[in-house]
């Protein structure tokens, strides 16, 4: 004797029973991802970022007018000091400049670092960063010197 089996048909409703499971656990889990997506890191270093991109022909200018300077630095880290050496474009120490240090911590904006410029007068700076601060940061100098500005920047890994 053969039994024969008797299959249900495919109804709407058996579907539905499996789909809308199916979405609404994915409605939920975008609904998880799209919620940490607005509300953690946005992802922008940058204060007015679209300005500044839309000024971006002043800031080849300012770097065409830093190169005819010529100025350079020399950047040596020691003991939770960042000395800084300036050089003119003779290889002479440049004296008597207004310099801001700046340490950027491209992981957070929270961490960020304005420094302390100390014994100025001499063509070296020095500045003292934070027992905290290890790891890779950037380190970024504005120097003005009788109305000529340069800005420079410099990889560092503080130990």
């Amino acid at each position: 004797m053969s039994e024969k089996t008797q299959e249900k048909p495919t109804t709407g409703w058996f579907v539905m029973r499996w789909l809308g499971p199916l979405f609404g656990v994915m409605f939920i889990v975008n609904g998880i991802f799209v919620w940490f997506a607005l509300n953690t890191h946005t992802g922008s270093q940058t204060e007015n970022a679209y300005d500044k991109g839309m000024n971006y022909n002043q800031v080849l200018e300012r770097a065409r007018a830093q190169e005819l300077l010529g100025w350079g630095i020399g950047v040596e880290v020691e003991n939770n000091i960042i000395q800084i050496s300036l050089f003119d474009d003779v290889g002479s120490l440049i004296k008597d400049a207004d310099v801001e240090m700046f340490l950027f911590d491209p992981r957070s904006a929270a961490n960020d670092q304005f420094l302390t410029i100390e014994n100025a007068s001499s063509g070296q700076f020095f500045a003292e960063y934070s027992n905290e601060a290890t790891g890779q940061w950037e380190l970024r100098l504005k120097v003005n010197k009788e109305g000529d500005v340069a800005e420079f920047r410099r990889k560092l890994v503080l130990p």
